[in-house]
Formats: structure tokens, sequence, C-alpha cells
């Protein structure tokens, strides 16, 4: 039986893929609010960790950003693949709460909304790259997670890894 596989698992397993691929650990990715800390207002999401140490930290703050973006680009890569999709689509992408955070990791390198907007389209472009290089590994996680609805970090790695 084949599984529907939702626009919001493409999503995810976006994020999953960028951060997986710029080395950020990854501990968890799922469609539903399970296995997430108590009080978070969450469809899914993406738990990965990385080395900031401050503020001051721009690189690791821009690698944090490109993942929080990718979802978005993962899904619109996703409905440009057959334009029907587009109506099917969950509109997860327009997610604030990704804005948000990507707006947090950058907020202390961000001089201007010129500088913000060129800074955005620039990790945006980078995600977007990654995402196409890795395609298949979005792919076989967004299946897994339509299946299962939640993969845990050795679950990701392994499927990652084994598609690389």
């Amino acid at each position: 039986m084949k599984i529907r596989i939702p626009s919001v698992a493409y999503h995810e397993a976006g994020h999953a893929v960028v951060a997986f691929m710029l080395g950020m650990e990854v501990e968890l990715v799922s469609i539903e609010t399970q296995g997430f800390p108590p009080g978070w207002l969450l469809r899914g999401g993406v738990l990965a960790g990385f080395n900031h140490e401050g503020p001051e930290n721009r690189a690791e703050a821009e690698r944090a950003a490109t993942a929080g973006l990718a979802g978005e680009q993962a899904e619109r890569l996703w409905c440009r693949q057959k334009p029907w999709r587009l109506a099917k689509s969950t509109q997860h992408f327009r997610f604030s709460g990704d804005h948000a955070y990507v707006g947090e990791m950058l907020r202390p390198f961000i001089k201007n909304s010129v500088d913000e907007r060129r800074i955005i389209k620039r990790l945006k472009e980078a995600a977007r790259a990654l995402l196409a290089n890795h395609w298949s590994c979005v792919e076989v996680l967004a299946e897994k997670l339509a299946e299962h609805k939640v993969l845990t970090g050795g679950e990701i790695k392994r499927l990652v890894t084994a598609k690389r």
C-alpha cells in the first residue's frame, strides 16, 4: 500500500537533512507534537543542536538559520515538481515559527532591513542548493515521517548516510 506523504513531511525532512549536512546534531524530527517539550505549540519540527558559543559566532548562527530556512525551501521544491501539489500543500512554508527562529539566530549580525534581506536571500539559496544536491535524502525521510510520524537522531543518521 502506498502512503500519501503530506507536504509537512517534506518541510520537516528538509530542515533535518540540511541540519545534518551542515554538521548539526539532529536529535529528532516529527510531523506531530510527539517528542517535544511540554508547552511547545508545534505541528511538527526538528530538534537539532549546534555549538553557538555566544552571539558573536556568526558562522554557527548562519548554519542554524540555513537549517531553519530549509523547511520552507523543501516544501517549495516539492510543490514545483508537480504544480498541482501547491493546492494540496498545507502552506507550512509560511510558518512564522521558522522565520522567528531565523530572525533570532541572525539578530546580532543584522545592521538594517536591507542587510537582513541580503543575508536571508543568501541563506535560502544555500539551503536550496543543499536540498537539490540531497533531494533523495529528503524523499526518504519524508516517506518515513509519513509512515512513523517521528524519527530519532539515530534513524535520521542511518537513513541519510545510506542515501548519500
